[in-house]
């Protein structure tokens, strides 16, 4: 016991370390100068010296690190250059509290709806309550936050006055950022809890509780619900990391200072989206950029069917052509990551041994840092663009696919057909690329269609942010940030967009659970 804590403890530390020499590392490669920044417009090369010495700039980068790492340590993480004289602990200190507290509330609030939730979907499967409780996670998964906080604000604050646009303090502030927030998180707990009790109900200890004549709510309170927290604990303390960074989003909006027969339908609807989106652009009359300030704003007619935008622009057109662009960044995206995170997945669940110990550290390295964030920092890296959004959803999502083709691997290899392949005395590529590999592909074809949908959804939160994809180019994202400063006179300009990112998400998660349900309980958590 006390040599598990200590080598748990070991890689704690390690990757700590390794954490922070990625953000040191990061921070160096981030465009810009911190020094011509403190200087704006003045050029005094006696005076940027002196400031590069200040700062230990001019110092090797390992001895740069050192000091980072040593005032790390005592809490000094320097000074704010965008606000100059103030320090970035005190900054940190005091905006934490209050996202933190946001964060907490919006996970409260997802587990104490969503468990109850998923085991009354779980406990009446293919009930009313059971489809009530599949649209609810479908719909939460499919709706980013930023667009409910749209339909908040024009709902609940522009038209019934009901509660403030935005602000910080009082009670009341608290409600339209948590539920925005909490859209995401409910529904994720509430598909992790509906499968974690939908494999344990079959179990025979659960079979002896129910033979001993115990009520169904002893069963599961005694005898499903433990044997299933530690799966409902795990995706609440990810809620919890979503929270944080999805409260950037929503802080920034609200300045904040701080189904078988449902995944056929699904199918087709998504077809006929896709289809659209492939052939409308080729047919209508106009480009996406081409401006008619003389139809600015003008609401839906015979020649422009969803109306014009603020220059003009056919919104439709735009629609189409947006839509393309984030359905082609979904799905070279999941592509990527299925090969590089099935690659690395694999080899670390049959190597095993060190292999497996390294390759699986760095995974919780790239899984220490949040999604959204990590996509943020490396599409600001790499610059904006098609194709940095692409490269940063990639890096930020490979590692969850590794983790998905490890453990269905680490299943595999004790079997029997994998123990005579060995016995035959077949390489090591060969057992990957023939055995074991083509074994996991129905887990990873379920884990790529669930993945599509957050990947779109990013990549719409990165362009509505602006480090994703850039304008004129009108991605589904860019749509929404354009209406923004529209939205209480001209709202149809948010609310198409709004509705086809949600539409299409919606019917990609569907096909996914449909796949996952088809497949058995068990996958759909594991993917």
């Amino acid at each position: 016991m006390i040599r598990f804590v200590v080598h748990r403890v070991a890689l704690m530390l390690l990757l700590l370390a390794a954490t922070s020499v990625l953000v040191f590392v990061m921070g160096r490669l981030a465009p810009g100068d911190p020094v011509q920044l403190l200087m704006g417009d003045l050029r005094d090369p006696v005076l940027e010296g002196r400031i590069r010495r200040e700062l230990g700039l001019d110092r090797p980068l390992w001895e740069q690190y050192v000091r980072f790492v040593g005032q790390a340590l005592r809490g000094d993480l320097g000074q704010s250059y965008a606000s100059p004289g103030r320090a970035i602990s005190g900054m940190v200190g005091q905006a934490l509290p209050v996202t933190a507290r946001l964060a907490a509330v919006t996970v409260g609030v997802a587990i104490l709806v969503g468990v109850p939730l998923g085991i009354l979907s779980a406990a009446g499967r293919g009930t009313g309550p059971d489809v009530l409780a599949r649209l609810v996670a479908l719909g939460g998964m499919s709706v980013p936050s930023f667009v409910v906080a749209v339909v908040l604000i024009q709902w609940l604050a522009l038209g019934w006055h009901v509660v403030p646009v935005s602000g910080w303090g009082d009670a009341q502030h608290y409600l339209l950022p948590v539920a925005a927030l909490v859209v995401q998180p409910l529904a994720y707990i509430t598909r992790v809890t509906r499968a974690a009790v939908l494999r344990v109900l079959p179990e025979d200890y659960v079979r002896t509780a129910r033979s001993k004549g115990l009520s169904a709510a002893r069963v599961l309170a005694g005898h499903v619900l433990p044997n299933a927290a530690i799966s409902v604990i795990t995706v609440a303390g990810l809620a919890f990391s979503y929270a944080l960074t999805g409260a950037f989003v929503v802080e920034t909006i609200f300045r904040i200072p701080g189904l078988g027969q449902a995944a056929v339908v699904a199918g087709l609807l998504l077809a006929l989206i896709v289809s659209g989106i492939l052939v409308l652009p080729g047919v209508l009359p106009y480009r996406y950029d081409q401006q008619s300030l003389d139809h600015a704003f003008e609401g839906p007619t015979a020649r422009h069917p969803l109306g014009t935008d603020q220059y003009g622009r056919d919104l439709l057109m735009r629609l189409a052509y947006g839509g393309r662009i984030s359905l082609a960044v979904g799905l070279l995206t999941v592509l990527a990551e299925v090969v590089l995170g099935g690659l690395l997945g694999g080899v670390a669940g049959y190597a095993g041994g060190v292999v497996d110990e390294w390759l699986m550290r760095l995974t919780d390295v790239m899984l220490a840092f949040p999604a959204l964030l990590l996509a943020i920092l490396l599409a600001a890296l790499l610059g904006p663009g098609t194709a940095s959004v692409i490269a940063a959803l990639t890096l930020a999502g490979w590692p969850a696919m590794a983790r998905t083709v490890r453990g269905e691997i680490l299943s595999l290899r004790e079997r029997e057909f994998v123990a005579a392949a060995r016995a035959q005395g077949a390489p090591p590529s060969r057992m990957l690329a023939r055995h074991l590999l083509p074994n996991t592909v129905h887990l990873v074809v379920v884990r790529a269609t669930l993945d599509i949908g957050p990947i779109i959804l990013t990549e719409a939160t990165l362009s509505f942010l602006g480090v994703g994809v850039q304008r004129p180019i009108p991605s589904w994202g860019v749509l929404i940030a354009d209406s923004f400063q529209h939205l209480q006179s001209f709202p149809y300009l948010a609310i198409v967009p709004c509705a086809a990112l949600s539409a299409t998400i919606l019917t990609l998660n569907f096909v996914g659970e449909g796949l996952a349900e088809a497949i058995g309980p068990g996958v759909g958590q594991a993917a």
